[in-house]
């Protein structure tokens, strides 16, 4: 029998969103038709995560021996015992009672377990089953901050998962590997997508290779030697691609792509970005909570807007490249501390959400494969029918995770074709 130990969790942010009572003009019966209908309040974070501080039981020594943090859905955390606690994150829709620390992988039958190679760990975000194939996180965007969109969130859609592999005694990050999968570009907009590692100096990287960036063209992006983006002082910023239509070539038809079901579908591809680090960098995953630091964006219509129009998840700030001119106008409600370089992970800010509280990007976690986008022009609201109940009252945080006729109208998202087999 695996040995397993119930640690004290302590829920570090948790919030939970209470809304006025639904009005009778809200579409039909109280049910929003459209993103304009839902009612927001100031406190919704719009994040689909919480974070979690897992304390190491007093019966597992502090040392340099491997630990799983684990619930009966998800490996967490793999990775040496050498500190009182870690951070972590689950998804919103996970019990953070069932979160457990295990001396063997939970995952494995008693044998298998005990004889698991104790070298550098792997570890991955999204967490997932480790028998399983690795779970996708899914970004949704809206191009047309910081006016208003028409919330159809599909002009770019990007898959991704990271991989962490760490030092085996010291929980030194050693390689960060992101696959990121560009699903669709609803948008006329030529945009690039790219992340920031918050609190990680760009001097700690070695090198980057994959990006999709890495001979662009446009000379509003410019990479320093080890192949981070050049001009951030604090921060390490991946640039992954610089026009989505360079990752996804147009059809020719329509707008868009992969928007439209009357339109030729194009097949996505995989982008591989592999980010080693230097031996004297010594960050520890241990310390990190990845939600907290990963910090993805689009820069939007670059030939046009240059490189200064980033728009990024609620709650996240902009990177020091980005533009100051597009804060607080049209329907924008930023704080000065998204912009201002005083921002530190895990702060509460309120940033890239409009005046009533909109946001312009949304990161579901463990999306991939569940999440379905929908059809062009289609508002969000109408194809996903539990939206309004998170968004309003946090509940049914698994709005976007099950697809039956309660949760979903499927007239309004997009379907791939069927594969052949």
């Amino acid at each position: 029998m695996k040995k397993y130990f119930l640690p004290t969790v302590l829920a570090m942010a948790i919030v939970f969103s209470f809304s006025c009572k639904k009005e009778d003009d809200n579409g039909v019966g109280g049910r929003a038709t459209s993103m304009k209908d839902v009612k927001v309040s100031d406190h919704f974070t719009w994040r689909t995560t919480d974070q979690l501080a897992v304390y190491l039981p007093q019966s597992i020594d502090k040392d340099s021996s491997t630990i799983y943090i684990a619930d009966n859905e998800r490996l967490y955390y793999t990775g040496p015992a050498i500190q009182d606690f870690y951070k972590v994150t689950i998804p919103s829709f996970a019990n953070p009672g069932a979160v457990k620390v295990y001396t063997e992988n939970p995952f494995l039958s008693g044998k298998q377990a005990q004889n698991s190679p104790k070298g550098s760990n792997t570890n991955h975000y999204p967490a997932s089953n480790p028998n399983n194939p690795p779970s996708f996180s899914t970004l949704i965007f809206e191009d047309l901050w910081p006016s208003k969109g028409d919330y159809d969130f599909n002009d770019i859609v990007v898959d991704y998962r990271l991989e962490f592999k760490i030092h085996h005694k010291q929980s030194w990050i050693e390689k960060i590997t992101g696959y990121f999968v560009l699903r669709a570009t609803g948008a006329s907009f030529h945009s690039g997508f790219a992340f920031e590692l918050l609190g990680i100096d760009p001097n700690d990287v070695d090198n980057v290779t994959g990006s999709y960036a890495d001979n662009a063209s446009n000379s509003a992006i410019s990479f320093n030697a080890n192949g981070t983006e050049s001009g951030h002082n604090n921060n390490t910023n991946i640039v992954v691609f610089a026009n989505a239509y360079d990752v996804l070539q147009f059809a020719g038809n329509g707008g868009g792509i992969n928007v439209n079901p009357n339109n030729t579908y194009v097949e996505p591809d995989t982008i591989k970005v592999v980010i080693d680090f230097t031996n004297n960098s010594k960050i520890k995953l241990s310390n990190l909570s990845v939600a907290e630091i990963f910090n993805p964006y689009i820069i939007v219509d670059i030939p046009n807007e240059g490189r200064g129009k980033e728009i990024h998840l609620p709650g996240m700030p902009a990177t020091s490249l980005a533009s100051q001119n597009y804060f607080n106008t049209f329907e924008d409600s930023t704080d000065a501390a998204a912009w201002n370089g005083s921002f530190t992970p895990g702060d509460n800010i309120n940033s890239y959400q409009s005046i009533d509280n909109y946001p312009w990007a949304l990161d579901l976690y463990a999306g991939g494969g569940n999440f379905k986008y929908m059809i062009l022009k289609e508002d969000i609201v109408k194809g996903y029918l539990k939206f309004q109940d998170w968004a309003e009252e946090g509940t049914h945080s698994d709005w976007y995770m099950v697809d039956n006729a309660t949760y979903r109208d499927n007239t309004y998202i997009y379907q791939p074709p069927t594969q052949s087999p």
